[in-house]
């Protein structure tokens, strides 16, 4: 069922304490196990974490630097800087060390996996003299587009992975090559970032932008289809930043990106794996935003500068910044014990790349956990109301080792740490996974995108990565854009806010995560033709002074035009609609405290958990979704739902307890319990709507589904539903859901 964790319910042990164990048994737990959550013989519940990270006094790393991590004393530990190591020392000069800021940070690992840890590095006893504190560094990173992830095969023959056809059309909705490039067409039509009339190329010192994320450096040339599922988020937005940067496919304007390795590991090791993972925790992202420094830093001239894609992000509630927005910087040479040392880790990453003149993109987050489920932004993009640091800081904290730019009269301009995007769908409403109170300054197209870039092109995708993504993408073209007799780029700061001033505003959105200067603004939709003939225009460049790579929009409706191109009816005979005999839902109503949305009203009708009853509890976040595993289940002409899971990522399943949910114009939510579903590998079955009556309206009459959606003009939505492996584990799965009346 759809998940529903409201602000009142009972929280876990796991959830205010990392080291608790865990409520429910190890059978229960989520598909990918965490390192942490070690079978034993006597299916023993969570033990000591695999990897620990500590953080030195500052004057202790100061002491001895790059070699200031104390050895471990309990046997089965080794120890390594946790930024300097890998790709990272690779790229350092042989015997190099990095600033201090840098190197205070220490990894403890555990060397006899997948035996459980029986001690932690330093034993029972308290830490060592100079190590400030240390944490465990949990898988709690994921890719925010979209939420579900692989399950484990079942014992079961092996299914097809090509699917059944009718004629020469596949059954798989997700992998049609009609609806794919209709959906990537539609994706740079509301990014207004489809070819202009002619190529304009970038200049040779243009942005280089890191994709931190789920693919590795070597990843560059990869084939989306030939590589493992756990590493297509990283392709996917990679390749959405290419659609959006360059409209023309101008092979060195696509060149110009690489990855860095954030989701390492495996469940059944703690050492990082080099083709990725599929689980990413705090430490590791910490490790993989210093590569991109370096890597930047080692590439030679020209060389244009660096923007971080991060489409990733973590629930604050497994590590928060707990520390005065105003006093951030004082972590990095201070000796902060409030803040876990993983969290100051990917902090004095972040704030190193950005004293390298990077501009940081972080995706706001998404909500796995049906309506008013998980409440405000993820890390690290709730940092935007954190300040840049200055360049004279930058020097000071980072030992002069940065690249910064001039500004010894003091006239560049503050701004963030970095910057959130926000989601939105093709009728730019915010994306149904969105989380409440997510919202920033800037929000753009993240519903069910397609990357052209590819061979074959990608999955769909929904969800703030995307969005993430095309700010990026836009970043790169717009970044070189400057007047003639200007001697240097803009900086990150004053470009994102050129881009801010461009968007047009959106004043039914309700900007939440405010800028450093916790100034209130408005929510504004960015997109790259008027950002690009803004922005030259604001500089005095006209014409053919400051062409436009992009086409203006076209498309009066896109959602309408989709769903026309969208034509699933005619794919399919009546043979594939699921038989049903009507069926009326009872209901339960119910007003939850939405975070700053206030009361809302949640419509529970059907077969659903009552609402009391918690959620299946993740005491930490469920990372790395690989293909999405229904990534296109429309509902056409009101009345049909598609179901179409990924035979790759699922064989035959059964959606257990699914249920639709959607938000009314009156801004409370139903959701409508559906029958359990069976999906055999490679097909769809088709639900009709019609069939589902649901109290309504004035009498409350027993009114159909399909007619209400219809009444209510309702877009989008999602599907949740949980799924089962062969091992009993129950996985909940939520997947974005397009509405269509043709």
């Amino acid at each position: 069922a759809l998940r529903e964790r409201f602000a009142d319910a009972p929280k876990s042990a796991a959830e205010g304490d990392p080291d608790a164990a865990p409520e429910a048994p190890l059978a229960a737990q989520p598909t990918a196990q965490r390192a942490e959550l070690i079978a034993s013989p006597t299916r023993a519940h969570r033990k000591i974490a695999w990897r620990q990270v500590a953080i030195l006094t500052y004057a202790a790393a100061q002491r001895d630097p790059g070699r200031a991590c104390p050895p471990p004393t309990a046997p089965g530990w080794e120890v390594a800087p946790l930024l300097r190591q890998g790709a990272s020392a690779t790229l350092l000069k042989e015997g190099a060390a990095l600033p201090t800021a840098l190197e205070r940070f220490c990894e403890y690992r555990w060397t006899n996996a997948p035996a459980p840890a029986t001690t932690l590095p330093f034993g029972p006893g308290p830490l060592p003299g100079g190590v400030l504190r240390m944490d465990p560094d949990l898988d709690v990173v994921e890719p925010q587009a979209p939420a579900p992830t692989q399950l484990i095969p079942s014992p079961l023959p092996p299914a097809p992975l090509t699917p059944t056809s009718l004629g020469d059309r596949t059954i798989f909705l997700g992998e049609d090559g009609d609806l794919r490039a209709a959906l990537a067409d539609a994706y740079r039509e509301h990014a207004a970032a489809k070819a202009g009339p002619a190529p304009v190329p970038e200049p040779a010192d243009a942005p280089l932008v890191a994709v931190v994320d789920t693919a590795s450096y070597g990843d560059s040339l990869a084939d989306y289809a030939a590589t493992a599922p756990r590493r297509r988020h990283g392709l996917a937005m990679a390749g959405l930043i290419r659609d959006v940067r360059c409209p023309h496919g101008d092979a060195a304007c696509e060149a110009r990106i690489f990855f860095a390795q954030a989701f390492p590991y495996s469940a059944d090791d703690p050492a990082p794996r080099e083709d990725g993972g599929p689980l990413g925790s705090l430490g590791a992202l910490a490790r993989a935003v210093g590569e991109a420094t370096l890597r930047w830093r080692a590439t030679p001239a020209p060389r244009g500068p660096l923007i971080v894609n991060l489409s990733l992000g973590w629930d604050t509630k497994h590590g928060a910044l707990s520390i005065e927005p105003q006093e951030h910087l004082s972590m990095l040479k201070g000796d902060v014990e409030a803040v876990p040392a993983t969290v100051q880790a990917v902090h004095a990453a972040i704030t190193w790349a950005t004293c390298n003149r990077a501009l940081v993109i972080a995706a706001a987050g998404n909500n796995d956990a049906g309506p008013c489920g998980e409440l405000g932004p993820m890390a690290p993009a709730a940092w935007e109301q954190l300040r840049a640091p200055r360049p004279a800081e930058c020097d000071a904290a980072f030992d002069g080792d940065v690249i910064v730019y001039d500004d010894e009269g003091g006239a560049r301009s503050d701004g963030s740490l970095l910057y959130a995007a926000g989601g939105l769908t093709h009728v730019n409403a915010p994306i149904p996974n969105a989380r409440v109170d997510s919202l920033p300054t800037r929000a753009l197209p993240a519903f069910q995108a397609v990357a052209s870039s590819i061979p074959g092109r990608s999955d769909s995708w929904t969800g703030t990565s995307v969005a993430a993504a095309t700010l990026s993408g836009l970043a790169a073209r717009t970044w070189p854009i400057k007047h003639p007799n200007a001697a240097d780029l803009a900086t990150p700061q004053e470009l994102m806010a050129a881009i801010d001033a461009t968007g047009a505003t959106m004043p039914d959105l309700r900007q939440s995560v405010r800028r450093y200067d916790r100034q209130p603004g408005p929510v504004r939709r960015i997109d790259g033709f008027t950002l690009v003939a803004k922005r030259c225009d604001a500089l005095g460049l006209l014409g053919a002074a400051c062409p436009n790579p992009y086409a203006p929009p076209s498309v009066a409706n896109l959602h309408e035009q989709l769903g026309q191109r969208l034509a699933v009816e005619q794919r399919y005979d009546s043979s594939r609609e699921r038989p049903a005999a009507e069926k009326s839902l009872t209901c339960a109503d119910a007003t939850v405290q939405c975070g700053g949305e206030g009361p809302v009203s949640i419509v529970r009708c059907g077969d659903l958990p009552p609402q009391t009853s918690p959620a299946l509890d993740e005491p930490w976040t469920r990372p790395q979704p690989d293909t999405p595993i229904c990534p296109v289940c429309p509902i056409k002409k009101r009345t049909r739902l598609y179901i179409s899971p990924n035979p790759t990522n699922t064989g035959a399943v059964t959606l257990e307890a699914p249920a639709l949910g959607f938000a009314l114009r009156d801004g409370s939510f139903l959701l409508a319990g559906l029958e359990d579903i069976r999906v055999s590998p490679g097909t769809t079955v088709i639900v009709n709507l019609d069939r589902v009556l649901v109290p309504y309206g004035v009498g409350a009459a027993a009114t159909p589904l399909s007619d209400i959606l219809e009444d209510e003009d309702v877009t989008q939505g999602e599907l949740g539903f949980t799924v089962t492996d062969a091992a009993g584990r129950a996985t909940q799965e939520l997947s974005a859901v397009a509405i269509y009346d043709d």
